[in-house]
């Protein structure tokens, strides 16, 4: 009987090792940013009294946008119409952070579990 309990504290003990890195990412990402973002436009759409009712698909797009801005080591993978416009972005990215983003948003986001903030969106880490 008590290897079953120990082996179950091993287990738990391991998923809670897993969450560092990228799963710590995902994780923001759904349970952070997504809700977050949902609640400005549910907000928008009541200001201006029109219905919101997001779909599958939007939350969809949402993570994924998430993940993009925030889970992207060195900020790669954004597409660009212009040289020129893409050696803009290359400018004002130092590591996987915007040069305008600053310190404190850092550090919030960081201890969220994001790795990167490639792109201001109009998130506020320090929401609630």
């Amino acid at each position: 009987m008590k290897n079953k309990s120990k082996k179950r504290f091993l287990n738990k003990k391991n998923k809670t090792l897993k969450r560092k890195g990228k799963n710590s990412c995902d994780h923001f990402c759904k349970n952070d940013y997504s809700p977050e973002i949902e609640k400005q436009f549910k907000k928008i759409a009541k200001e201006n009294k029109l219905p919101y009712k997001p779909r599958k698909e939007d939350r969809k797009f949402r993570i994924t946008a998430c993940k993009q801005n925030f889970c992207n080591e060195g900020c790669k993978g954004y597409k660009f119409f212009s040289k020129e416009e893409e050696n803009n972005f290359k400018k004002n990215i130092n590591g996987n952070f915007s040069k305008k983003t600053k310190p404190k948003i850092i550090e919030k986001i960081k201890s969220k579990g994001a790795i990167s903030y490639c792109d201001d969106n109009g998130y506020d880490p320090f929401h609630k």
